[in-house]
């Protein structure tokens, strides 16, 4: 284990060029020769200990259907027996939470206060310092709920990665049922990547629509409230919606005894198992593709030269280590940025007009759920769409949307100030530019400014600067490890005094 931990570390170093430092370090550590440190290399790449995707995660019942495609979650059968667990159940168990979820969220819509004002245009010292408590706590509320919107998208991202399958260490067939069930064309198309995928896309787009409903919700939640109390506990307790998956998890993997996925990390085949020198998949990889000349298409459209030499890898961008992370990071950021500014000009929209952002959304559900305004079977079928998800609703959504639209707002949903923020982008936005202009340079020197930098350093600076940077790496660690060395053997002549005074200590008492 140590071992494996030192080359884990090194390969980590090798990207800035010190791999060569730790190899010596090993061999002069572990008193070996340079053939039995390749062996046991080859040995830990073969497991997979090298080779690590990446991607972080939030433990939860839609990301474990993820990990179930990776063959991460595992239940008990029996002591000392564990079963893998296919993501189509896990995506099964998501059903009652995810009932839950969209009940509570269309039932807390209804509930608000829809047709009254939620402040009073300054007209008192009070009610402006309510309003600037009320902003404050929603910009709380988002940064609670970043963190776990950003690794959802991640993960979307990720998997929508067509070279994903490629490239990610998955269990075989016969590891998911044995070697007499391989040849059931049933439980090949059961078990195949494509449809692991599916389920957990499902699941990964359910987390990220909780999530951002969270962020809409909590907007009308807080702006609702009359008192600072209760600003406070309703921003407390509107991210309870999103933290259900979390909990839910918790509590099956507890009940059935399933393996839990904290530590899980998704594991990737060595770089020469799938990539030849010159960019193109190996043998053994084009022959498992479904589709050889599609991907290919996608390999040879996605192979830039100015990407491969900034990220030092002669491949695909797509691939993990050559500019995949960067570029997943990069776009998920900027649709966080996205996501936000619309959250931004829906708050800017609701101080504006007076309207909590509930009321705009109420009105939008009414009109999908209803059909109105469809002129062909194309604009009906989010209509379809809907009525199929709502079967999913523990309560009435006839009945509740009756109530926010009929009896609060009145049959007013075609009010021109009940429209979305859609198509009152541009007057917000102008109305408020100095707000929209703060958040924008704000969110891009936060969220996309680190990747940016790095491309920039990585193309301003020559070869030369770096091979002087690496150099100077180099001599700090060596040195590091020659100060470990000779405290090494320093302790290790503690050690054999103090071993020799203990054989004095067991003599004596056995003369006495």
């Amino acid at each position: 284990a140590l071992l494996a931990q030192v080359f884990v570390f090194g390969s980590r170093l090798k990207r800035c060029g010190s791999g060569s430092v730790v190899v010596s370090f090993v061999k002069r550590m572990f008193l070996i020769t340079q053939p039995n440190v390749a062996a046991s290399l080859t040995q830990m790449q073969d497991l997979g200990l090298l080779r690590d995707a990446g991607v972080n995660f939030e433990p939860s019942i839609y990301t474990a259907v993820l990990v179930a495609a990776f063959g991460g979650v595992k239940i008990e059968l029996s002591p000392g027996r564990r079963a893998k667990v296919h993501p189509f159940l896990i995506l099964l168990s998501c059903l009652p939470v995810t009932s839950i979820q969209l009940s509570a969220i269309i039932a807390l819509r209804s509930d608000m206060a829809l047709e009254q004002p939620f402040h009073d245009n300054g007209a008192s010292d009070r009610g402006s310092q309510l309003l600037t408590l009320k902003t404050v706590m929603i910009v709380v509320v988002f940064v609670v709920t970043f963190k776990t919107l950003l690794s959802s998208v991640q993960l979307v991202l990720f998997l929508l990665n067509p070279i994903t399958g490629l490239e990610a260490k998955l269990p075989t067939l016969e590891q998911w049922v044995g070697p007499r069930n391989v040849q059931n064309p049933l439980i090949c198309c059961s078990f195949s990547w494509v449809s692991m995928a599916l389920w957990s896309l499902i699941a990964l787009m359910l987390n990220v629509f909780f999530t951002y409903s969270v962020c809409g919700d909590s907007m009308s939640v807080i702006l609702e409230a009359r008192t600072t109390t209760d600003v406070i506990y309703n921003s407390l307790a509107i991210t309870f919606i999103a933290d259900l998956g979390r909990i839910w998890w918790e509590f099956l993997a507890s009940v059935l005894h399933m393996s839990p996925i904290t530590d899980f990390r998704f594991k990737l085949m060595n770089t020469n198992e799938v990539w030849l020198r010159g960019g193109e998949l190996t043998p053994q990889i084009q022959q498992s593709l479904i589709c050889p000349e599609l991907t290919n298409f996608i390999i040879t459209w996605t192979h830039w030269g100015c990407v491969a030499r900034i990220c030092n890898a002669n491949r695909t961008f797509l691939s993990r280590g050559a500019g995949a992370r960067r570029m997943e990071t990069s776009t998920s950021m900027v649709l966080m940025y996205i996501a936000y500014k619309r959250q931004l000009l829906m708050l800017l929209l609701a101080i504006d007009t007076n309207v909590l952002p509930a009321a705009r959304v109420a009105c939008a559900y009414w009109r999908v759920h209803f059909g109105i305004g469809a002129q062909n079977m194309l604009q009906y079928l989010p209509t379809l769409g809907l009525q199929l998800v709502e079967k999913l609703y523990i309560i009435s959504v006839s009945d509740q949307l009756k109530v926010a639209t009929e009896e609060k707002l009145r049959g007013h949903c075609g009010d021109p100030k009940y429209a979305g923020v859609d198509g009152q982008h541009g007057i917000i936005e102008s109305k408020y530019r100095h707000v929209t202009l703060t958040f924008s340079v704000i969110m891009v020197v936060w969220l996309i400014g680190p990747s940016l930098w790095w491309v920039a350093h990585r193309c301003l600076f020559d070869a030369g600067h770096l091979s002087n940077a690496i150099n100077s790496i180099d001599d700090e660690q060596e040195q590091e490890i020659d100060d470990l060395e000779d405290a090494t053997e320093r302790h290790g002549r503690r050690l054999d005094q103090l071993e020799l005074g203990l054989m004095q200590v067991q003599r004596n008492l056995q003369l006495r």
